[in-house]
């Protein structure tokens, strides 16, 4: 039981840094990433500003609820931003001309392959915890049976 706790605590930490790590680079460098989502095809320009706000507000919160009660709704909040992003990625770098995310940092510097591997492990990290964490639920319950 110890090794799981263990396990759910760095696989927290991590997503949990993660997600600290690009709303920060997209806060503290908001012209770099505004500048990156002109220059997407998926993404029209008046939508620029509403994104460059809503997606740092949904890290953010994420990494919030990752250290709450609710931490099983930023799970599954993080899993779905990150299925999200990682489906832009694919469609963005598949189907359009310009190639590139608006990750920033070091997501930033990464081939399309070394972040689609990134992505894959953070996706693989995002389902294992929400296992686990169900796992936890489970053994953790008490079932009596009645009038025995």
């Amino acid at each position: 039981m110890k090794i799981i706790k263990i396990t759910n605590l760095i696989i927290k930490m991590l997503l949990a840094a993660m997600w600290a790590y690009v709303a920060l680079k997209k806060i503290l460098n908001v012209t770099e990433f505004k500048s990156v989502l002109y220059k997407s095809a998926l993404i029209e320009s008046y939508q620029v500003d509403i994104i460059s706000i809503v997606l740092p507000t949904m890290e953010i919160i994420i990494f919030v609820l990752l250290f709450s009660r609710k931490k099983v709704f930023g799970y599954y909040l993080s899993l779905m931003l990150l299925l999200t992003y990682t489906g832009y990625l694919i469609v963005l770098n598949d189907f359009s001309i310009y190639e590139g995310c608006s990750c920033g940092g070091i997501f930033y510097s990464l081939s399309y392959q070394e972040h689609l591997i990134v992505n894959g492990i953070f996706l693989i990290l995002n389902l294992l915890i929400l296992f686990i964490d169900d796992e936890k639920k489970h053994t953790n319950r008490n079932y009596s049976v009645p009038f025995s």
